[in-house]
């Protein structure tokens, strides 16, 4: 299955080649303060546009970034780039991140997305995290296996997977089912109380009691709209089904 990378990036090259050549991604998405000081000159800026610092000092400068990592046709700046006029506007970039990715769900269906959110300002990172969380994507983080500072990430550092089963589960039990439920005039669904048997070798399914009429569903399969109703269809929709589906297995 090819796999896409979208990729927050910041000051520092240096976690963003550590994470692509990690992760190896078939294509890599940068996400990027746009403007003259932002970081989109990393990723389109010619000449050696990367800096590697040392506290202050400049220690090496890179080209680019696709092209010191070999992309060639790899990259395509007009589909590869997603550019932040504020990247301190969570709105905005929150916003810009979700769009790019419904776009590649739309167009490319059997993709796997992956996302590292080290690079760039907090908002650029908690947009992505957001987005990711919001619509499936695993987030990998890059980062020394011990920081020995707060300020960047330094030479030596690794990507690894951002783990978030138990925040999804968190998530969607407690907020995301119920307002799903919602719609369908459901009633007697706790959510604590799914996620405490999911936290033992229960399904989370377990703990789900639904009335509607004298309908009695014994799985969330026969919930009006699980299966291929309109409902589905919407972003949110279908952003719930697909947590769901994964919590089934928990």
């Amino acid at each position: 299955m090819p796999t896409i990378l979208l990729i927050t990036v910041g000051g520092s090259p240096q976690p963003i080649i550590t994470a692509i050549q990690s992760l190896n991604p078939d294509r890599t998405v940068f996400i990027c303060s746009d403007g003259a000081r932002g970081s989109v000159s990393q990723v389109i800026g010619e000449g050696m546009p990367c800096e590697i610092r040392r506290g202050t000092e400049v220690v090496e400068r890179l080209p680019n970034l696709p092209t010191y990592l070999g992309m060639g046709d790899r990259f395509h700046p007009d589909t590869d780039l997603v550019r932040l006029d504020n990247p301190d506007d969570l709105a905005e970039c929150y916003g810009r991140i979700a769009a790019k990715i419904n776009e590649i769900k739309t167009t490319d269906p059997n993709t796997q997305l992956l996302a590292d959110y080290t690079g760039g300002t907090k908002t650029m990172s908690l947009a992505l995290g957001m987005a990711a969380l919001d619509y499936g994507v695993a987030l990998y983080l890059t980062t020394n296996a011990t920081r020995e500072n707060l300020i960047r990430v330094e030479r030596g550092e690794s990507t690894e997977r951002a783990p978030t089963t138990l925040l999804t589960v968190e998530r969607t039990l407690n907020q995301d089912l119920p307002r799903f439920l919602q719609d369908y005039n459901y009633s007697g669904f706790t959510g604590a109380g799914c996620l405490s048997k999911s936290r033992g070798s229960t399904s989370v399914f377990a703990g789900l009691q639904l009335q509607r009429g004298d309908r009695h569903p014994a799985n969330l399969a026969a919930i009006p709209g699980t299966a291929s109703g309109p409902e589905t269809q919407t972003p949110r929709g279908v952003g719930y089904l697909q947590r769901l589906r994964c919590l089934g297995s928990v």
